[in-house]
């Protein structure tokens, strides 16, 4: 897939089918039991909020993976973490380094 159409599809809505949408339930019910845990357990400050913030973006990411099918960014087609935006730069999604 080249990096255009790349784009296209990670910006576009994706209706999820029947199956995605009970997968994207079953990851939101765990997303919020987790949260009901650190709340419950993790003293309020910055790493509670920061785990939080952790939790909610691991769920949007994973929900992300669930209607993209596991498409993912190389135009390889090669399911990887390397994402290689339109300049050329390669970033590593993964350590969140380029």
């Amino acid at each position: 897939m080249e990096i255009n159409t790349t784009i296209e599809d990670l910006f576009t809505y994706h209706t999820p089918t029947p199956e995605q949408q009970s997968a994207l339930q079953e990851v939101r019910d765990a997303g919020k039991a987790l949260a009901k845990v650190i709340d419950k357990v993790v003293p309020i400050g910055m790493d509670q909020s920061h785990a939080m913030r952790k939790l909610r973006e691991t769920v949007m990411l994973a929900n992300a993976g669930i209607v993209l099918n596991g498409r993912f960014f190389r135009p390889s087609g090669e399911a990887s973490s390397k994402f290689i935006s339109s300049t050329g730069a390669n970033y590593d999604t993964d350590a969140g380094t380029t």
